[in-house]
């Protein structure tokens, strides 16, 4: 099956309304995905396995919304709002008439979650966050996202680059305010933080950014800065490993990455 007839496959699928024949062949590309019997050129090889620790479900939704989404369907122009808004809600729709047929969509989601597992133990700008025995219950909204394809694709790369605390999707719903959520399950984990000796100093020295000129070659960082110069950090490196940075880089959560070089 070429690229062609495998996308044709997809819209007849959704087309004919999620019949039981389509739900199998949905059930199979998602196997076959998994598999890596089935190459999704939008994704490499990392990312492709980082979307199948998701799980089917997850698999299954990328491709729905998939036939739905500008890179999937060859376009390449940079969309306006109202369209990216438009394409957003046509996914939507997709993903929950499928998951209304496999019985992994929630009605007033928010209000379930509370009733199954009690009280919300964190709420953020973009996860409501709930305890589940030794995992948690997070339902992500598309407030950062607009389209569910680039939410689902967060997740996707979540999964890539921290496979430990993997996340995986377990449905779909709306909350009373009829906002689109992602539900997804991930261990929890019990952290410290780590103390400046903890710290190694040669990755960080990379990817410090607009600290004074004089101190470039000399810099010493530590966890908030650089301890000679006084350059202090917008907020702490959160992460890093032999091939990334990354780190917030403002209240907002907005995430800066630096990628090591040698």
């Amino acid at each position: 099956m070429n690229n062609q007839d495998f996308w044709h496959s997809i819209h007849s699928i959704i087309d004919e309304g999620f019949t039981a024949n389509g739900l199998s062949k949905l059930e199979s590309y998602a196997e076959q995905f998994i598999t890596q019997r089935l190459i999704y050129k939008r994704f490499s090889s990392a990312e492709q396995y980082g979307c199948s620790m998701g799980g089917s479900t997850h698999v299954i939704a990328s491709l729905l919304a998939g036939a739905n989404a500008a890179a999937d369907r060859g376009i390449s122009q940079e969309l306006t709002f109202k369209e990216e808004s438009e394409l957003g809600k046509t996914q939507e729709s997709l993903i929950e008439s499928w998951a209304r047929k496999v019985n992994c969509w929630y009605d007033n989601a928010d209000e379930t979650l509370t009733l199954e597992l009690g009280e919300q133990l964190a709420e953020g700008g973009e996860a409501h966050v709930y305890q589940h025995g030794y995992n948690l219950i997070k339902a992500i909204g598309l407030d950062y996202y607009i389209q569910p394809i680039l939410a689902l694709d967060r997740i996707s790369l979540h999964n890539t680059f921290f496979p430990e605390t993997r996340l995986a999707v377990v449905g779909f719903g709306r909350f009373r305010d009829e906002t689109f959520h992602i539900i997804v399950e991930q261990p929890y984990i019990q952290g410290s933080q780590m103390t400046d000796e903890e710290l190694p100093t040669k990755e960080l020295e990379k990817c410090i950014i607009a600290k004074p000129i004089a101190c470039i070659d000399l810099c010493i960082p530590n966890t908030y800065g650089c301890k000679r110069c006084g350059y202090r950090w917008l907020c702490p490196v959160d992460f890093f490993d032999t091939d990334f940075v990354i780190w917030y880089m403002g209240a907002s959560t907005v995430c800066g990455y630096f990628v090591l070089q040698g």
